[in-house]
């Protein structure tokens, strides 16, 4: 995983891109942990599976789509932000 880090310029600009920064870290960190822990997340649902696993699956998708969630918006952002006249590095 590729961390960004918002710089000093864009976080005075919009600090809130600090906490979808740590957000999107802590989302990209669990969904790794938890294909680690569970392999067979990312298989489809198989009866009699243990809850446990199927619960593991759940979160490991709603990781991936929290994270094409801030993707896009990242996209948004910036774009915004280039209307506005600043050159972001990266929004988080």
């Amino acid at each position: 995983m590729k961390v960004r880090i918002p710089s000093a310029e864009l976080l005075a600009a919009a600090p809130h891109f600090a906490a979808l920064a740590a957000l999107e870290c802590a989302v990209a960190i669990a969904a790794r942990a938890l294909r680690a822990a569970y392999p067979d997340a990312d298989r489809a649902f198989q009866p009699r599976e243990p809850a446990e696993l199927t619960t593991a699956r759940t979160l490991v998708d709603e990781c991936d789509a929290m994270l094409m969630i801030l993707d896009d918006h990242r996209i948004q952002v910036t774009a915004h932000l280039r209307a506005t006249g600043l050159q972001p590095d990266w929004p988080f």
